[in-house]
């Protein structure tokens, strides 16, 4: 009997912990991942003067599409995209902006910036597809921040070009608010699309020829 004692007093904690496992799993804190959505992330940063508004509508045209090989046999039947208006270059209306050093330019709904912005002209291309050196845009109002920097003193080196011999300083900054327009026109009919005789050197009416 008192060897039975300990074992049933050994079960029942251990059940009574088995038991309370789930209560500590409640109790212990919860890392939950944070959502972060792109098209309504703000980029919070010093308040600029809007300068500029501007609007733009893109389109994306698609079509009931029927592709053919060299052979006249169908290679896909499917609604494809056959024309879309996706892309629009805007100029910033500033003056010096054919003299300035340099300009950065950033989408502060998204943070998409060009790799390598005019430098002379002041211009900016919008898109709706992530592209290397356009900004992408998203539907509605997106705030596109500009800084133009000037050189205090350019140095011209002996091969021609030229560098900035201080760090150069703020000459004219903004905010130029674009509203995108979006939308998908879907046209009846049907469309063929089918292969140039001269992308088919091989095709079965040159067969015994």
């Amino acid at each position: 009997m008192k060897s039975f004692i300990p074992y049933a007093l050994h079960l029942v904690m251990g059940l009574s912990l088995t038991g309370c496992l789930p209560l500590v799993g409640l109790l212990l804190p919860q890392h939950k991942k944070k959502h972060h959505s792109t098209q309504q992330e703000e980029f919070h940063r010093r308040p600029l003067e809007t300068t500029q508004n501007d609007s733009v509508d893109f389109y994306r045209k698609k079509q009931m599409v029927t592709v053919y090989d060299c052979n006249g046999h169908v290679v896909s039947h499917s609604v494809q995209t056959v024309k879309k208006h996706l892309s629009k270059t805007f100029t910033i209306d500033y003056p010096g902006r054919k003299k300035a050093w340099s300009i950065n330019i950033l989408n502060r709904r998204n943070g998409s910036q060009p790799v390598f912005p005019s430098r002379d002209e002041g211009q900016f291309t919008v898109d709706l597809s992530p592209t290397l050196n356009h900004i992408r845009v998203s539907e509605g109002l997106n705030e596109i921040e500009y800084v133009f920097y000037k050189c205090p003193e350019v140095v011209v080196n002996p091969s021609g070009t030229k560098t900035c011999k201080s760090a150069p300083t703020v000459e004219k900054e903004g905010i130029f608010v674009l509203d995108v327009h979006y939308e998908v026109i879907n046209l009846p009919g049907e469309s063929e699309v089918r292969p140039q005789p001269s992308q088919c050197p091989h095709s079965r009416s040159d067969v015994g020829l």
